[in-house]
């Protein structure tokens, strides 16, 4: 029974960003934009360090965000508790401690099987997922899918970080999602949390689809397909 709150976490915050992050972001509803006019999923997690195999997650979220912005009721985020030390520089970035990941976190079985679950809803509905730098989040998952003797099922993912590569790719600095956000007139508040990364990054996927009508008005077939064959996705 996994005993995590949808969006237990990260509430506080989530208020202010259904608000402030889409609200001051450059996008207006545009009839040929079908996919971002949508309802969106948005999958994001944080982890003890960045190898899928040797490392673990101590925090996960997947949310549901409408046209407006706004978290649906069956978003869903919770800690997990990764079984081994948080390193010291992983704590830096997302400031989950290993006392917080112990006491609230669920175990790490329990978070892998709640969001496969999750995802083969989202494919069997057809919904886009936005991941940011999908191949590390993903490939997390895909390491615990494995090990559960279960596959990923087959998501409909777009990753804004590789598609601001293909579209601009000649623009200099850094493509880190805070700076991305910025790029794209977002506001990115609390980052490092695995419910406002994603909400940031629908955000940021909405933006760059207003921005570039050939990337908003695409199907998603396309741009699934668009995605992998790019030289940096």
């Amino acid at each position: 029974m996994l005993r995590a709150d949808p969006i237990r976490e990260a509430t506080p915050s989530l208020s202010l960003l259904g608000h402030t992050a889409f609200g001051r972001c450059p996008y207006e509803r545009n009839p040929r934009v079908s996919w971002a006019d949508g309802v969106i999923a948005a999958f994001d997690l944080e982890t003890t360090g960045f190898s899928p195999n040797t490392d673990e997650i101590v925090q996960i979220a997947l949310v549901h965000v409408d046209s407006d912005g706004r978290l649906l009721p069956d978003s869903w985020s919770t800690l997990v508790d990764p079984g081994r030390p948080i390193a010291a520089g992983a704590f830096a970035v997302h400031g989950i401690s290993n006392e917080r990941a112990e006491r609230e976190g669920i175990s790490a079985a329990d978070a892998a099987l709640g969001i496969l679950e999750r995802l083969e809803a989202i494919a069997a509905a057809r919904i886009p997922l936005v991941v940011y730098n999908a191949p590390f989040d993903l490939g997390f998952m895909r390491v615990r899918a494995e090990r559960l003797n279960r596959s990923l099922p087959e998501l409909i993912v777009i990753d804004p970080l590789a598609h601001d590569r293909r579209l601009d790719p000649s623009r200099l600095g850094s493509r880190k999602l805070v700076d991305v956000a910025r790029h794209y007139e977002c506001e990115a508040l609390r980052l490092h949390d695995a419910t406002n990364d994603a909400v940031v990054s629908v955000a940021v996927a909405r933006a760059m689809a207003r921005r570039y009508p050939e990337f908003g008005g695409a199907s998603l077939d396309a741009l699934y397909a668009g995605l992998h064959r790019a030289p940096n996705g």
